[in-house]
């Protein structure tokens, strides 16, 4: 009944799997097979996230891209059982899979579900969503104007209690500002958090992407960098890419 299908992975018929999962209804144990299916890939991408800017990068994404319906039917799962937080954590583990195999209108298509749910969840786990909205809000005509969503992630920023957050967070506020001035000051604010989050107290490993404090100071110095390069601030940039390119060197990174 239970066949592979030459890439080892298991496989059953689809008459076999219709009759699987009316047994399954027959059981009542429908919800508590869903929830498990749900745990279960939400740490496979939060495993995943941890190696993909990595040197073992492109075999993660490989495995993570062979999940994609499975994911999908964990973040479904959780909007249909009006679980909110279970999709802002999948939302976590999965944005940084998602922002490089440039899967935009997939992230935004399910943040744009959570968006009115948002002021449920707790504040760290709220700005990070913030901070993902940001970014994939292009995809979608359902999200709020960026200046809208720019002051709603500088009111959570006063409520948010982690350095890490406030790291991308203040990014995000400078690649959207059209002011020379107030750009530069939040990618300044954005690299000092970044600096300082390695002090103070970090974020638990629920938070993906958000706990890697090298990449997220990386990532800040070559934004700020690029940013001062096409205003002609040459000179300004020079010790931003020089210290990010040692950064990423030291972490074998695979975006340098």
């Amino acid at each position: 009944l239970v066949r592979t299908n030459g890439q080892g992975r298991y496989d059953l018929h689809e008459l076999v799997r219709q009759y699987a999962f009316e047994q399954l209804v027959a059981s009542g144990e429908v919800d508590l097979v869903r929830q498990r299916h749900h745990a279960t890939y939400l740490q496979l991408f939060r495993t995943g996230d941890s190696h993909l800017r990595g040197p073992e990068a492109a075999t993660w994404f490989a495995r993570l891209g062979a999940e994609q319906d499975n994911l999908r039917a964990a973040f479904q799962w959780a909007l249909d059982a009006a679980r909110y937080a279970d999709i802002a954590w999948l939302v976590v583990a999965a944005n940084w899979y998602w922002t490089v195999t440039g899967q935009w209108y997939e992230a935004g298509w399910w943040l744009a579900r959570l968006l009115p749910y948002r002021a449920a969840l707790t504040s760290d786990l709220r700005l990070a969503i913030l901070i993902c909205i940001s970014f994939f809000a292009r995809a979608m005509d359902e999200f709020p104007p960026a200046d809208q969503l720019t002051d709603e992630l500088m009111q959570s920023l006063e409520s948010g209690t982690s350095k890490l957050l406030h790291a991308p967070a203040w990014y995000f506020v400078a690649i959207q500002s059209q002011d020379f001035s107030k750009a530069a000051d939040a990618y300044e604010r954005s690299i000092a958090a970044a600096r300082a989050a390695g002090e103070a107290p970090s974020l638990g490993p629920e938070f993906c992407l958000f706990t890697d404090l090298d990449f997220l100071l990386v990532t800040n110095l070559w934004g700020y960098a690029t940013f001062l390069i096409e205003r002609g601030e040459v000179a300004r940039a020079e010790p931003l890419l020089t210290e990010s390119l040692k950064l990423y060197k030291a972490s074998d990174n695979q975006y340098e």
